[in-house]
């Protein structure tokens, strides 16, 4: 695993933050300070979360998973991990745990979670059945061989009595069929009501 560079900003910003609206607040002004930068050619990284997160209100999701939808790849954006950055998919940075290393105080683990196995989930679907690598784009497919390939018969097993593997799985096709070209979606303002709910819940079960 690379040095990872770490930006402060959105931790520094949720501990100064003294409310549950003023950190939701914080945290799409996040997503669209930094959200510009590309996820592929199709999409931005703003894009890629508003769509994963539009998807899983059309699977009609629980509103964590929504939450984890939306937030799943701001370790992208924390670490400064887009498209033109020159070490794009050289290193696995472990984005996921960066965002849960940021959220985990905050929200429950109902949706830090699926968030920490979005990656692990890519592995076990690959591993689990034959049809999905064809189905990846080419940069998850780089990414993939990053995080240790398809996951063994062994680690299947191993995967399967995690908490939240089933969540994560949901989580990991909805990512994977984010990447569509100026597809509408909800905007950031619309998900402010149910991020200000998760922010007061996570600090409930705390």
């Amino acid at each position: 695993m690379g040095r990872r560079n770490v930006d402060a900003t959105l931790a520094q910003n949720l501990a100064s933050a003294e409310s549950h609206n003023a950190r939701a607040h914080v945290i799409c002004d996040f997503i669209e300070h930094y959200g510009d930068s590309r996820y592929d050619s199709n999409v931005t990284q703003k894009e890629h979360a508003l769509q994963t997160a539009a998807l899983a209100l059309s699977d009609k999701a629980n509103s964590s998973l929504v939450i984890a939808a939306l937030l799943h790849d701001i370790g992208h954006m924390l670490l400064s991990e887009h498209a033109a950055a020159p070490s794009f998919l050289k290193k696995d940075l472990r984005h996921q745990n960066v965002v849960c290393r940021v959220l985990r105080p905050y929200l429950s683990k109902s949706i830090t979670g699926p968030i920490a196995l979005h990656v692990e989930a890519k592995r076990y679907l690959c591993g689990s059945d034959p049809s999905y690598y064809s189905k990846l784009s080419d940069n998850t497919k780089l990414s993939l061989a990053l995080q240790g390939g398809p996951m063994t018969a062994t680690q299947l097993r191993s995967f399967e009595v995690r908490a939240f593997w089933r969540e994560s799985l949901r989580l990991r096709r909805w990512d994977d069929a984010a990447k569509v070209s100026k597809k509408p979606t909800p905007n950031l303002p619309f998900f402010l009501p149910i991020l200000e709910l998760a922010l007061m819940q996570g600090a409930e079960a705390s």
